[in-house]
């Protein structure tokens, strides 16, 4: 049943992504083995990084036309409600998310359009969003800038 739990979460997570821009959000029911449409996210977009951590998903920035955002969405499925978190502080698309404790690290990404790959760069920006106290810190730089890395990370 847990493996079941698991893999439901992980489809969820994906299915966010890929429908992020239609704004509307899905459920997977594990009893009934059945899809239903649950309540739309405020601000869609596309190409956001995502982690889920203690029952929340994080999405993290994005871009839906020229220009990445820099904001924080937070989906509680418990309760069926979408909150806002404290802003990252480099707006950026593209980005890959890893949680590692209460901490999500949120890791490269491109500045500019990224539909279109023009009017900006890769980054090699290392942010980590305190999820306990709604905070940011900026740690050292990846040595070289990048973006739609895995979102896998290994110690």
């Amino acid at each position: 049943m847990i493996s079941k739990i698991k893999a439901l979460w992980s489809i969820l997570i994906v299915v966010i992504v890929f429908l992020n821009m239609s704004a509307l959000e899905v459920k997977a029911e594990a009893v009934s083995d059945e899809w239903s449409i649950k309540t739309t996210i405020e601000n869609p977009k596309a190409v956001s990084a995502v982690s889920e951590l203690n029952g929340k998903i994080y999405i993290f920035g994005g871009s839906s036309g020229s220009n990445p955002y820099k904001d924080v969405q937070i989906y509680e499925p418990k309760n069926n409600i979408w909150a806002s978190g404290s802003s990252m502080p480099t707006a950026r698309s593209t980005a890959t998310s890893v949680v590692y404790g209460n901490d999500i690290y949120v890791i490269g990404g491109y500045t500019g359009n990224a539909f279109s790959w023009t009017g900006g760069s890769s980054v090699n920006n290392v942010e980590v969003y305190n999820t306990q106290t709604d905070t940011w810190s900026v740690r050292k730089a990846m040595p070289q800038a990048g973006f739609r890395f895995v979102d896998k990370c290994f110690v």
